[in-house]
């Protein structure tokens, strides 16, 4: 059995992979958006929407992150997917 350290230690572990994934996956979402604009205008909105609310949720969960050396990778990562999203909503326009 762990001890609440450990437990908590181990929680900070998977925020984080989450987290990271998370961006990972909204950019490339954004990427494909990119793609799909031309062929299909339905699944590139929805697609940006998607990364967009994926950086909603990274953005509430990064203030749970305890070391401050991730919570500035993550920060970072998620400044990257917030600039591309600004790109998206200049190119709507």
């Amino acid at each position: 059995m762990l001890t609440p350290k450990e437990q908590h230690v181990k929680c900070q572990d998977v925020l984080i992979q989450f987290l990271q994934v998370d961006l990972e996956l909204s950019l490339t979402m954004l990427k494909t958006a990119e793609i799909q604009g031309i062929v299909n205008p339905t699944r590139y909105f929805s697609l940006v929407e998607k990364a967009r609310r994926a950086l909603v949720a990274v953005r509430h969960f990064q203030r749970r992150i305890d070391d401050p050396k991730w919570s500035e990778i993550i920060s970072r990562k998620a400044n990257e997917v917030e600039g591309r999203l600004e790109a998206h909503s200049l190119a709507e326009l």
